[in-house]
């Protein structure tokens, strides 16, 4: 069984600081840094997952991205890497204490070339590495990376080819349409409608007719997270709720989303059927990033498997 992990590269540099508020002008702070971790966020993190999780399990993963030479050194070791050569996209997230002495996310500040925008994939050198893959898996945060044409190609290959293919989005397109699994933020769902529908009262429609909705024009498994406490899912005829995985110490949920997305290659790798097992695999996956501050790369199934239902 071959994975390809494909989209961008993020480099994420969690400092956790002490902040003192300037005397001068109070609405100044500055921030001296204490410790700091350096992390991959985005296809780096899915793709370092789903290798530390599948180690035993000696699978192949192709991993085609965005980064430049420095960053590629920091990702697990793979059988092969394709990457363009321009800067890696930064982001830098700052932390302090609060009073109950945790830490809390206080500044965040993302960094990218605006020539990166302007990069175009090699879609011979795509389609070869597509085709020789099982699964495809798509992190795709919108950065320039891959453009709208690129995804259409991805897909279109993927189904030809009989692949499962996963996709995180952080922009809901027409693109994405006739994917697997697609897993959605509930209000990137609501912005398709208000933006490329024209339904003038988005905001008061319920949730689950919108899910419909896009399930019927994407023709494709849809998953929403991101709900105030529960995942919302449709297979095609029917809505199905689950409440999260309540974990016991919630730390921060920045890589959730990239844990999720994990689950749902490792559902796919070990070719679980159901679509209620492939929510269940990834909302526990989640759940364990979410006890870490950061973007953190899971490595432990048997904590993973000890994670229980919220009450």
């Amino acid at each position: 069984m071959k994975i390809i992990v494909i989209g961008d590269i993020i480099e994420d540099n969690h400092y956790f600081c002490r902040s003192y508020k300037e005397i001068e002008e109070n609405t100044k702070y500055a921030y001296k840094i204490e410790k700091e971790i350096n992390s991959l966020g985005a296809a780096g993190n899915v793709a370092n997952t789903i290798c530390s999780l599948l180690m035993e399990e000696q699978v192949d993963i192709l991993f085609f991205t965005s980064c430049n030479e420095s960053t590629q050194i920091k990702i697990l070791p793979l059988p092969r890497i394709q990457y363009t050569k321009h800067p890696t996209i930064v982001r830098n997230r700052y932390y302090t204490e609060n009073e109950n002495l945790k830490w809390k996310l206080d500044l965040r500040i993302d960094r990218y070339d605006d020539l990166y925008l302007k990069t175009s994939v090699n879609h011979k050198e795509l389609t070869e590495c597509i085709s020789r893959n099982d699964i495809i898996v798509i992190s795709d945060y919108r950065k320039g990376f891959l453009s709208k044409d690129d995804i259409k190609k991805i897909i279109s290959i993927g189904n030809k080819n009989k692949c499962k293919i996963l996709v995180d989005t952080i922009e809901l397109d027409d693109c994405y349409k006739n994917c697997t699994y697609l897993q959605l933020k509930n209000i990137n769902m609501r912005h398709y409608f208000r933006d490329h529908l024209k339904l003038e009262d988005w905001r008061t429609v319920e949730r689950k007719f919108l899910i419909k909705e896009i399930a019927k024009n994407f023709n494709c498994n849809i998953i929403v997270t991101n709900s105030s406490d529960s995942i919302i899912y449709f297979d095609g005829k029917n809505i199905y709720s689950k409440k999260f995985y309540n974990p016991k110490q919630f730390s921060c949920s920045l890589g959730a989303g990239d844990a999720f997305l994990s689950g749902l290659a490792i559902a796919a790798y070990k070719n679980k059927k159901s679509i209620h097992d492939y929510v269940e695999i990834a909302d526990k996956y989640a759940t364990m990033s979410t006890t870490f501050i950061g973007t953190t790369q899971l490595v432990n199934n048997k904590m993973i498997d000890q994670i229980t239902l919220a009450t």
